[in-house]
């Protein structure tokens, strides 16, 4: 029963994560958020697909992809609205307070990853102005680390608002960080015709270290996928 109960949860995984695909492409389209794809994007069909973080935005743009499911902060969930949209896209929150709840988000994790869906993680643990890239937090490549998953870093930039490029002083009218307060923030963006985003797909990263501690080799993976998405952002490979 239990063999058949795990089995059955793979595969309405793949079922939901669909349905939050084209849930997320369709907010996209209302929104008018137009997303270009460039580098590696088509070289992989399955992994744990790493990003920087910048907005509530980022979660449409990078969801209408592919199949996926996303792991976030428990603390998300109780957001608002956000953590509606959270829970509407069938992510796994992971309490970093509790070892057990860690412990339980990575083995949904790697049942999902079963179930042919990706896993997509902003290891930052926040969102910031667009600026900067924070270190990646290590804890999540625990997955790719035990289980030889190819770690798949993604480069995410908005480029242009209403037609034009945008400017540095201008990245608050996406970027959501710090302590801004979101109804006003989404009040603004609600306003904004046209947005377009890019994602930059680059080499998928495995095997990337010869440490057999588990530990070592997850530390290894964060620090070469946020090197990989600092140099998408700057000097994109074809």
């Amino acid at each position: 029963m239990k063999t058949l109960f795990f089995l059955r949860e793979e595969k309405m995984a793949g079922t939901t994560a669909l349905l939050a695909m084209l849930w997320a492409q369709a907010c996209c389209n209302v929104l008018g958020i137009r997303v270009t794809l460039s580098g590696n994007y088509q070289g992989f069909k399955l992994g744990f697909i790493v990003s920087n973080h910048i907005s509530y935005l980022d979660i449409l743009v990078m969801g209408g992809i592919r199949p996926s499911i996303f792991v976030s902060k428990i603390e998300v969930k109780k957001w608002p609205l956000l953590g509606w949209l959270a829970v509407l896209a069938n992510t796994i929150f992971i309490d970093r307070k509790s070892k057990k709840g860690a412990s339980d988000a990575l083995i949904k994790m790697e049942r999902r990853l079963k179930g042919n869906v990706n896993i997509i993680v902003f290891p930052e643990g926040t969102t910031t102005d667009g600026t900067e890239v924070k270190r990646f937090k290590s804890t999540l490549f625990d997955l790719p680390a035990r289980l030889d998953i190819p770690v798949i870093p993604v480069s995410l930039k908005y480029t242009r608002i209403n037609g034009k490029q945008i400017e540095p002083s201008e990245m608050d009218a996406i970027a959501w960080h710090g302590d801004m307060r979101l109804v006003p923030h989404l009040w603004n963006l609600l306003g904004i015709r046209d947005i377009e985003v890019n994602l930059h797909f680059n080499p998928a990263i495995s095997d990337a270290s010869d440490e057999v501690i588990i530990s070592e080799k997850r530390k290894v993976l964060s620090q070469s996928a946020y090197k990989s998405v600092i140099n998408g952002l700057i000097n994109p490979s074809p």
